[in-house]
């Protein structure tokens, strides 16, 4: 069963996991990584490394992050624009319920001005981006 990225990785995008693939599984989705559900070997490696706890296994993802699952198989697969729209909303929903109310202050606070390499989906050039909240 794939693994997924859920909501405490939006806007954050470390990519401690992203290193540690062994298969290179790992997308740029724009405001959050992705797995690709096929490549994705079950290793588990990814889940230690993330410092926000975002990964789950496909079958562990918590209740109120559902829409992540189906979000990653559409970031790959395609998807019509009414049902995007539906899972982004849900997917936002997930983020306002984070355990911690000020996360995202915190997330913002601590990512201000820093710099973020993004590996490339040809897995071979790295990007630089600086983060400004």
């Amino acid at each position: 069963m794939p693994h997924v990225v859920t909501s405490p990785c939006v806007h954050t995008k470390d990519i401690s996991c992203m290193k540690v693939c062994p298969v290179n599984c790992f997308f740029d989705a724009g405001q959050w990584l992705v797995i690709h559900p096929v490549e994705c070997i079950d290793c588990g490696l990814c889940i230690p490394e993330c410092p926000v706890n975002a990964i789950f296994p496909e079958d562990e993802v918590p209740e109120q992050e559902q829409a992540f699952i189906r979000l990653n198989k559409m970031f790959f697969e395609g998807g019509d624009a009414a049902e995007v729209e539906k899972l982004m909303g849900d997917a936002e929903k997930a983020l306002a319920t984070v355990a911690e109310p000020d996360k995202r202050a915190k997330i913002d606070a601590f990512l201000k001005n820093k710099e973020i390499y993004t590996q490339a989906k040809d897995g071979e050039a790295l990007e630089k981006l600086r983060l400004t909240p």
